[in-house]
């Protein structure tokens, strides 16, 4: 299972919240040995730690939509991915 951290402080320096985000995620290296990411903007954060068990080398998180506006992290796995596709 993926390890995954949020913070959420209105008005927190983003230095600060990535700081406190990489401390976490060092934590949960025991959750997700295979990889991690980390995203900050203006008072969040959102981190995961990385189990590869189907998608060994790719789908690195979290991950930004085309246009840069919304970021996504989660745990598990999309099934009908081939169909999404």
């Amino acid at each position: 299972m993926c390890g995954l951290t949020f913070i959420y402080e209105s008005g927190a320096e983003e230095a600060n919240l990535r700081g406190r985000s990489a401390d976490a995620l060092k934590h949960l290296q025991h959750r997700g040995p295979d990889g991690h990411g980390l995203i900050t903007g203006p008072g969040w954060a959102v981190g995961h730690r990385r189990l590869s068990i189907i998608d060994i080398g790719g789908s690195s998180q979290p991950m930004w939509d085309p246009a840069r506006r919304h970021c996504l992290t989660y745990n598990g796995e999309v099934y009908n991915y081939r169909q999404l596709r």
